[in-house]
């Protein structure tokens, strides 16, 4: 029964609009007092089981997963978080190990402050994924009047996989419709570039068959904010109605959603696949800007819990 309180606060929420990051809090809340407070043997055993997974399995993944990134990708903070993230809990895994040998009531309660910030951010993540899957179903089989597929780095003047996931996408929403949404390319030039992405993506979609009056571009952007304000502006001036979506990938879809609900702006956000290396760590710095978005928020709900742990501390 106690269940119904958070699921009902997500449940409206999530008819009121989809695009919430409270959504995502909501119904991880709703799921973690479900199981929590289960009276089922089975729901004791899954929860050792997830434990055994977040504490063991997780680090271990991410580590792995982080060797792959360098020796796939560039070696940029961003491409490294899950590396770093793998080697943060094993840490944590460590301490653990450690406080309970030497009985230390500092370090517990050291420890005690580590694994409830870790815990939160966990938690925050879990919830977000969870969600963004399922914002991303519920959008399947609707039509739209535009699509904005927001630009990512060019190699030269060359669309890389990761944006032609996002072109491809967007094509084959265009030809599934019967009434043809407008596509808008969004994307500036970058100092490495030789071309603007939108005047890349415009060519890849004209190469693959997408009618070259059917595309509009917007090419002065260098952020999702601008992606979308400067869409809209544009469609504005076209006088395109009607329901509208942003094209990305995967990872950031349920983001650009956000950023699009911030500006006032009445878009969804479609996801298109990501090679699944690249998922974890760009995941992670997808979770890592909504937090810091939020960052007031989240840091006065996590500060109340720490608080609340430092009283029992102070009590027993």
């Amino acid at each position: 029964m106690i269940a119904l309180v958070p699921a009902a606060f997500f449940i409206r929420g999530f008819r009121r609009d989809r695009r919430r990051v409270s959504n995502a809090m909501w119904l991880g809340i709703t799921l973690v007092v479900s199981a929590t407070l289960s009276t089922s043997p089975l729901a004791g055993y899954a929860f050792a089981l997830v434990m055994l997974g977040l504490g063991v399995l997780l680090p271990i993944g991410l580590i792995f997963n982080g060797l792959e990134m360098l020796r796939r990708e560039s070696r940029t903070l961003g491409n490294l978080l899950s590396f770093i993230t793998g080697l943060a809990i094993v840490a944590l895994d460590i301490s653990f190990v450690v406080s309970v040998g030497t009985g230390s009531s500092v370090l517990i309660s050291a420890l005690g402050l580590g694994v409830i910030t870790a815990g939160y951010v966990g938690f925050f993540c879990a919830s977000i994924l969870l969600y963004s899957a399922l914002y991303s179903i519920t959008l399947r089989g609707k039509n739209f009047s535009a699509l904005i597929v927001l630009g990512a780095r060019v190699i030269g003047d060359r669309v890389p996989k990761l944006l032609a996931n996002r072109l491809d996408r967007g094509a084959r929403i265009y030809l599934a419709q019967q009434a043809k949404p407008t596509l808008v390319v969004s994307g500036g030039q970058g100092d490495d570039e030789e071309s603007s992405e939108a005047a890349a993506m415009r060519k890849y979609l004209i190469h693959i068959g997408i009618p070259d009056t059917a595309v509009l571009t917007e090419d002065k952007s260098t952020t999702t904010e601008e992606n979308l304000r400067f869409s809209a502006e544009l469609l504005a001036r076209q006088n395109t109605g009607g329901s509208v979506a942003a094209v990305t990938n995967n990872y950031h879809a349920f983001r650009a959603a956000v950023i699009a609900r911030r500006l006032g702006l009445p878009f969804e956000a479609i996801g298109a696949p990501t090679a699944s290396y690249y998922l974890p760590s760009a995941f992670l710095r997808e979770c890592i800007a909504l937090l810091r978005e939020n960052k007031i928020a989240h840091a006065v709900i996590c500060g109340s819990i720490i608080c609340l742990y430092l009283l029992m501390l102070y009590m027993a």
